[in-house]
């Protein structure tokens, strides 16, 4: 060993805070859905295991009412682009039937 390098501990304070401490669990799921975390986490350059937990956190932060609620305003939105559209479609056509009839456009009051 190198005696101009430091030892750094293999474990350190932090490894032993509540947070950090992991459980050992065994779980049951489909070899398919094994391969496919397996296959998702080494295009990520991850562990599987770790890919599962960011998952697993992120449906937990993640609550039903948070999600209704923004499936409720992306609901809305979509409707206000959809009407938005739909005027725009109508404007055009009026535009066009004037243009086909040769009819003037109606001054503004």
């Amino acid at each position: 060993m190198d005696k101009n390098r430091e030892s750094k501990p293999l474990l350190t304070e932090d490894d032993f805070k509540p947070e950090n401490i992991k459980a050992n669990i065994t779980i049951r799921m489909s070899s398919a859905l094994l391969d496919a975390y397996r296959a998702e986490a080494k295009r990520l350059g991850i562990g599987y295991q770790t890919l599962m937990q960011i998952n697993l956190q992120k449906a937990l932060d993640n609550k039903i009412e948070k999600r209704i609620e923004d499936l409720e305003l992306e609901s809305k939105l979509v409707k206000r682009a959809l009407l938005a559209g739909k005027m725009q479609r109508r404007r055009a056509a009026v535009s066009a039937n004037r243009v086909m009839r040769k009819v003037p456009k109606k001054k503004a009051v």
